[in-house]
């Protein structure tokens, strides 16, 4: 694995798309990166959308916990990569 990208998720289901969208259409073969999503307790869509995203692409990771704020996520989304 080349690169990771940790995506913390937090009630951003209205941006969560676009954003993905990005990550994915990456100039480099999709076996060279990863895309981690860490879900930190969203009350809307957000889960369900990186859900998606995971089914469609094989590099798209979807970890969820319980809300425990930006650098918790971050740092949970570093010990997930590759």
């Amino acid at each position: 694995m080349k690169l990771s990208f940790v995506v913390p998720v937090y009630n951003v289901a209205d941006y969560l798309t676009e954003c993905l969208d990005s990550l994915i259409c990456q100039d480099m073969d999709k076996e060279e990166y990863e895309i981690i999503v860490i879900n930190d307790g969203s009350t809307d869509n957000s889960l369900e959308i990186a859900h998606r995203y995971q089914r469609e692409n094989f590099n798209v990771k979807v970890f969820s916990q319980a809300n425990t704020g930006l650098s918790m996520t971050r740092n949970r989304g570093v010990k997930e990569a590759a």
